[in-house]
């Protein structure tokens, strides 16, 4: 697999577009795309293992600990770079 197929993927795209926002874990993301967590796992687990999302875990007052994924801030930054040519693009367009 390559950065094109991982991001054709639309799931990944909307995962990025989440937790770009801050903070998720994977039953909130589940949640959100309505969509099982063992789907959300492997979609999870590739775009960790692609530099996408990060994690990091937060400890409960009941329960166990829950793992928090977020954007690294290279990553977000790339992202937005992206978001901001992709306008200026389009109003040179018009």
């Amino acid at each position: 697999m390559d950065i094109w197929d991982l991001l054709g993927c639309e799931t990944r795209r909307r995962i990025i577009k989440i937790v770009i926002n801050g903070p998720k874990y994977k039953t909130e993301i589940a949640r959100i795309l309505d969509i099982g967590q063992k789907a959300i796992n492997e979609h999870l687990e590739l775009l960790k293992k692609f530099g996408f999302l990060s994690e990091f875990v937060e400890r409960q007052d009941r329960g166990r600990p829950r793992i928090y994924y977020t954007i690294p801030d290279e990553i977000k930054s790339i992202i937005e770079d992206m978001e901001r040519m992709i306008k200026k693009l389009n109003r040179t367009r018009i």
